[in-house]
């Protein structure tokens, strides 16, 4: 019962946010770390096809990644981050 709910924290503490969405100019990915660490980030297109990987040093709490959105065609996009074998999901649309 305890290691469920230290994954639960881990789970609350680790969270994508993307703004603006929809984005026209610059992306902004905000995540929280539980971790200090290596993010390794992946942005897929609607297909699923990989058009961009990211790393960054992470530090444990609040973490920022800026995408240039005229580096991508408009569409949808699903931005995953893994860190520390933790893996979270966000959608970004590209206008």
């Amino acid at each position: 019962e305890m290691e469920v709910g230290v994954e639960n924290v881990l789970k609350e503490t680790f969270e994508i946010s993307v703004f603006p969405n929809p984005a026209s100019d610059k992306i902004i990915v905000r995540y929280q770390s539980p971790v200090y660490g290596t993010m390794r980030g992946s942005l897929f297109n609607i297909t699923g096809q990989l058009v961009a990987s990211f790393e960054q040093e992470v530090f444990n709490g609040r973490n920022y990644l800026e995408l240039k959105a005229g580096d991508y065609a408009p569409g949808v996009y699903h931005m995953g981050i893994e860190i520390d074998g933790n893996a979270e999901f966000g959608k970004i649309v590209i206008q």
